[in-house]
């Protein structure tokens, strides 16, 4: 099974090694495959001798992230070569959650930044990635504010305060899903 997993990653890294969606997927195969209660699971399904052979079998067959670098480091790499694509930058967030670095609010907060152009999907994903992370309630209100700094007319980043004042709690989100106009 592993070593089917590793066939699809490098065959997905063969056709777009820079792609978004492959990113977290190879830092999520590299920390398990080096973690050692993947090692003692193989163990107790197969003899020793397959485990050493499964375990030779992917540690020379996995070369995505290079053996002199660290997937801190590669993730790092993966950041600053793309560091205008919100869907890039989402993928290192993920990845940085995946690796415990604590660098996930200082990834997502990129996504802020002039250069990237923000989209609804992607600012909304960078919340919840951000809740996801164990980020307080506080810092995740600055973030949704932030958003809805640079996506004013985005509703879903308003505070609750804000669609309370207007009248546009559920209903406000019903009718913009539908693109209705309200009468406040």
């Amino acid at each position: 099974m592993y070593l089917a997993a590793l066939k699809c990653l490098n065959e997905s890294a063969a056709i777009d090694k820079n792609s978004a969606e492959l990113h977290p997927q190879i830092i999520h195969f590299n920390r398990i495959g080096k973690s050692p209660q993947f090692w003692h699971l193989l163990t107790s399904v197969s003899s020793a001798e397959i485990d050493q052979a499964t375990r030779s079998a992917i540690e020379k067959a996995f070369t995505l992230i290079p053996e002199a670098s660290s997937p801190s480091v590669y993730n790092t790499q993966f950041l600053t070569s793309n560091s205008t694509s919100a869907p890039h930058i989402l993928s290192a967030a993920s990845a940085a959650l995946e690796l415990e670095s604590g660098e996930v609010e200082k990834i997502l907060s990129t996504l802020l930044e002039a250069s990237v152009p923000p989209t609804v999907d992607g600012l909304t994903s960078a919340i919840e990635l951000l809740q996801r992370s164990g980020a307080d309630s506080d810092r995740v209100a600055e973030f949704r504010k932030r958003c809805r700094e640079r996506l004013p007319l985005a509703w879903v980043f308003a505070s609750e305060q804000e669609k309370s004042e207007r009248n546009l709690g559920e209903e406000g989100d019903r009718m913009a899903v539908n693109g209705e106009k309200s009468d406040v």
